[in-house]
């Protein structure tokens, strides 16, 4: 794959991350767009991508999701240990979601859910380390980075590598960290954005 804007017709229907609809490629970094065509043409995967709040790293993930062939998935890191711990949870090991497609709502158990990101030709695993883990969201992160090894993904976070390892220990963090790791500088994108007034 490349990074490359698809036609419209051409283009994979896809859900963007909340807030990502009106993505404009003009507002990514042309060094952020040159790393990471060093990455697809090395194939030195994952991805860590990390920086201080509002840095742009999910911007910019998103950008390469948008942007890749296939059927990427897209992950909230909170969100996928919440449906996994779900499915632990419920009565039958499944729990009911709505398809962006087609709005109908369908079963989904555990292992369809890591299967999903198994097979995904790209998966983004967006903020990283936002909570402290529990056991059950140590142990969900440790299933999706141990499946994701070596295939293309991307991981954000506001810790540095450093502390992805103080968080979730090598096991983790060194699969993390095992490919290419790009940290987001520059000043805070929302902040910029910020309408002030003073009175």
């Amino acid at each position: 794959p490349t990074l490359q804007k698809s036609s419209s017709e051409t283009k994979p229907s896809r859900k963007l991350p909340k807030g990502m609809a009106d993505l404009d490629e003009a507002q990514v970094s042309e060094n952020f767009k040159h790393a990471m065509q060093a990455v697809v043409k090395s194939g030195a995967w994952p991805v860590f991508l990390f920086g201080a709040t509002g840095r742009g790293k999910t911007y910019a993930a998103a950008y390469v999701f948008s942007t890749w062939g296939g059927s990427p998935v897209w992950e909230d890191a909170t969100d996928v240990v919440r449906k996994i711990t779900r499915c632990r949870s419920s009565r039958d090991g499944v729990i009911y979601l709505p398809c962006h497609l087609d709005g109908m709502t369908y079963a989904h158990s555990e292992s369809q859910i890591i299967e999903r990101i198994n097979a995904a030709p790209l998966v983004v695993l967006d903020d990283i380390g936002l909570r402290a883990p529990s056991e059950a969201a140590y142990d969900v992160i440790y299933k999706i980075v141990n499946c994701r090894a070596g295939k293309p993904t991307i991981y954000t976070s506001n810790l540095s590598p450093a502390e992805i390892y103080r968080v979730y220990d090598a096991r983790i963090a060194s699969r993390m960290i095992s490919g290419t790791t790009i940290e987001m500088t520059g000043s805070d994108r929302r902040m910029s954005k910020t309408r002030i007034v003073r009175v």
